[in-house]
């Protein structure tokens, strides 16, 4: 996708890399020390890529070397994807004994055929990474570390709400599931979550357009908001933006002042809240922000746009749109 910052992109794949599943499996499957080769590589690329994003616009052969180099962070991500998902599989195989005793399996991945072709994989990866790192030192890239105190600070890529319906062609099955969704399905816990995942560049967000512009939406919610969020899952960010996207002004101010800015702006109203685009997979991050959003009247619902399956468990719905080719 060729809107995806690939330092974003980078910093995303070595966090899923160091997940206590990757590494477990890492090390049951033999691929242990592919997967750390790939991860060093990765994080060794990662510390020059903010210079290299800078230099870009003036430097065609720079640019190719990061597409190259989001090219292959997509492939090491599409591995990781594969890993949760067969993951999930085995948790969900449940087997009986001969003594009608119900075993659950080990949530990790237990075929050898499966363990096998992952470590090869992550061979034929890494190797391109390799590669790619030798190439990097013709560039002269300096090293340049963002540390978590200017981390809100990031420039992200940013989406609107704004969409010309008569360009988009064969969404409707989507759209209307996830409209009935939103205007007839009731959450227990208050606020309502639809997730849309999907690859990159399969019209994940054209979706939350279609439905966020729907007449019967409109119809059915007092507030929208819509905010992009991108690998920045900062709520004091997330927070500024709603309300900023809800009036004019330009709410700079502490957290503490800021919820209770979102308090007063969405208390007692059914909202329809879309965050774009986000990479977020830290469940304590989202309970935080969840909590915040809670202050709405019943029926209000958020739209979650991302290419992370791990970020569907945050929905009540999970509607899938493809996958990258």
């Amino acid at each position: 996708m060729a809107d995806v910052v690939a330092s974003s992109l980078v910093r995303l794949v070595c966090d899923k890399m160091g997940t206590k599943l990757m590494k477990e499996f890492g090390l049951l499957s033999g691929a242990d020390k592919e997967l750390k080769k790939l991860k060093g590589i990765l994080e060794m690329i990662r510390d020059v890529l903010d210079d290299a994003e800078a230099r870009q616009e003036k430097d065609k052969a720079l640019r190719g070397w990061l597409k190259k180099l989001k090219d292959v962070a997509f492939e090491i991500d599409d591995l990781l994807d594969d890993v949760a998902i067969e993951s999930v599989k085995s948790e969900n195989n449940i087997k009986t004994g001969i003594m009608g005793k119900v075993c659950k399996l080990s949530s990790l991945p237990n075929s050898v055929k499966f363990k096998y072709a992952i470590a090869h994989r992550a061979k034929g990866i890494r190797e391109k990474l390799d590669e790619i790192a030798i190439e990097r030192s013709k560039f002269h890239l300096q090293v340049k570390m963002t540390t978590e105190s200017n981390r809100e600070d990031i420039v992200i890529r940013e989406s609107s709400s704004f969409v010309d319906e008569s360009e988009i062609y064969g969404r409707e099955e989507d759209k209307e599931k996830i409209i009935d969704s939103l205007v007839n399905t009731e959450s227990k816990n208050g606020l309502g979550v639809v997730t849309i995942i999907g690859m990159g560049g399969l019209g994940k967000t054209t979706i939350a357009k279609l439905v966020f512009n729907n007449e019967t939406v409109r119809n059915h919610f007092t507030q929208f908001i819509w905010v992009s969020v991108n690998e920045n899952f900062a709520i004091r960010r997330i927070i500024k933006n709603i309300l900023e996207s809800t009036l004019t002004t330009n709410f700079d101010l502490s957290l503490e002042l800021l919820q209770c800015k979102l308090k007063e702006r969405l208390g007692g109203r059914r909202f329809l809240l879309v965050l774009d685009d986000v990479w977020n997979e830290n469940t304590e991050k989202w309970d935080n922000l969840r909590g915040l959003l809670t202050i709405g009247a019943q029926g209000s619902k958020v739209i979650v746009t991302s290419r992370s399956t791990r970020v569907a468990s945050i929905g009540c719905v999970w509607i899938g749109v493809g996958r990258r080719e």
